[in-house]
Formats: structure tokens, sequence, C-alpha cells
């Protein structure tokens, strides 16, 4: 990962500043997560809708923190999981269908493609989005949207302290 702290357990011990940090980034992807899926109304109460998280665009970064937006988008996804009443599409899926239409999960999916890799992935929900420099803050903006009508369902973003996330 390209933020220090944020991949998985790899064994080294991990001080307690940047635990803090870790914490208060993932709070706010969480609650980016919990904003989108709040004006979620599921057609069906039985069934759990199935969503593809894609990756964030990052616009106008330096190339030092092009990282970043795979860093928010995996802590995304994992918000995502952790919602009850959803399930999320594996990232590797996604980048094998992304590879199969011959688009990049780099910022080559436009509205249209995306809501068509949705579907190719079989959801029925996607989350697009983008990361941007706004002062001492990173703001990550993301839409949640209906696959098989592209209807529109949330658009919600947040904010990120810089000083929170620390590059490698």
């Amino acid at each position: 990962g390209a933020v220090k702290g944020y991949q998985k357990e790899t064994g080294k011990e991990v001080d307690k500043q940047t635990r803090v940090n870790n914490f208060l980034v993932k709070r706010e992807i969480k609650r980016l997560a919990e904003q989108l899926a709040a004006e979620d109304i599921f057609p069906v109460e039985s069934v759990k809708p199935v969503v593809a998280v894609l990756m964030m665009k990052n616009l106008e970064m330096e190339i030092a923190k092009r990282g970043l937006n795979e860093a928010f988008t995996d802590m995304l996804i994992e918000a995502f999981s952790e919602l009850p009443n959803y399930t999320v599409v594996e990232r590797t899926r996604l980048e094998e269908i992304l590879a199969e239409q011959k688009l990049s999960l780099t910022g080559a999916v436009n509205p249209k493609t995306a809501l068509q890799v949705g579907r190719l992935a079989a959801a029925n929900r996607i989350v697009t989005g983008s990361l941007a420099n706004a002062g001492d803050f990173y703001e990550l903006n993301a839409r949640l949207t209906e696959t098989e009508t592209g209807v529109l369902i949330k658009v919600y973003s947040v904010q990120v302290r810089k000083d929170l996330v620390k590059l490698k």
C-alpha cells in the first residue's frame, strides 16, 4: 500500500499515533459508506444488494501520492463489507472484468462503462468516486448508483486531514 500502516498486519509494530491516525481516517471512510447506504432502498428485503466499488479517480495529485486513491478505495471496500446489508464484489474480480473490457482501474471508467462493469460483476450497485486536494484535507467524493437503471442513489463526500495520512 501507499499509506503507512494501512496494509494488513505485516507483523511490524505500528506506533500508537499511527494507530490513532488510521482509526480517524477509517472512521471518515466508514461514514462515507454509511451515508451512501443510508439512502439505499432495497426492492426486495430478503436480497442483499451486491455492490462493486471502483477505484477512486485521483484528481490532480502529485505522482508521489498516486497510491492514495488505491488505499482509500481499499478502505471504502472494507467499510462496505462491514455493512450488514451489502455483499461486496471482490476487487480482483473487478480487475479481471476491467481487463477483459480493456479498461483501467485508474480512471478510464466513465459513468456508462462503470454501470456495464457493475452488471458484468453481477452487482446491482456500483460505487464510483474521486480523491482531490482541498487545502489541508483530501476530499473523497463518492456516488452510489443502481446498475440496472443508472439511477443515482446518493452522492456524499468526506474530508480526511492530510496530517493523518503518512506516505511511505
